[in-house]
């Protein structure tokens, strides 16, 4: 290594704040929380699920139910591997995708003019397409991109199985 790679790799570490293990931690399970209780309440209430995903994306009959219980059952598998911090190379930017994706159909739903419900999370509640809606899903995309960006730090079962095979 060069004197030049080792002072820039020195002063990264020593600029570290302690806090980035706890802030990856609570981005990650914040969204994996988020994304469980949003595809357990859709599968809870699937008719409105499969309702909601009719009007938000113009789809009906078989498609609008494969498409609805599809969705749930990411959210829940997405969830749980970011819950317990598995994979998490693939699952956080697998969330941050669909995250994105909510918020352009909230978006796409808002300019429309539709006052349905959205359906987002189920017997959980959702809200109608709006500002308010379209914040929490702009949040949630930013939340489940630093959970990406920061899925090396914090504890995560990911970390325990590379320190327990090295």
């Amino acid at each position: 290594m060069t004197e030049r790679t080792e002072a820039r790799n020195s002063s990264q570490t020593r600029a570290r704040s302690p806090l980035v293990p706890a802030v990856a931690l609570l981005l990650r399970v914040g969204v994996g929380i988020l994304l469980l209780i949003a595809g357990v309440g859709k599968l809870i209430d699937s008719s409105a699920a499969i309702a909601s995903t009719e009007s938000a994306i113009g789809v009906s009959g078989t498609l609008a139910t494969i498409i609805s219980v599809g969705i749930s059952v990411l959210e829940i598998v997405l969830g749980v591997h970011l819950v317990i911090g598995l994979n998490l190379r693939w699952t956080a930017a697998a969330a941050a995708v669909l995250c994105a994706a909510f918020l352009l159909i909230v978006i796409k739903l808002w300019v429309s003019g539709y006052t349905g419900g959205c359906g987002c999370f189920g017997i959980f509640g959702g809200g109608t397409a709006g500002p308010e809606e379209t914040l929490r899903d702009s949040l949630l995309v930013i939340a489940a991109a630093g959970a990406w960006l920061l899925r090396n730090e914090g504890l995560s079962l990911d970390h325990i199985l590379r320190r327990n095979a090295g």
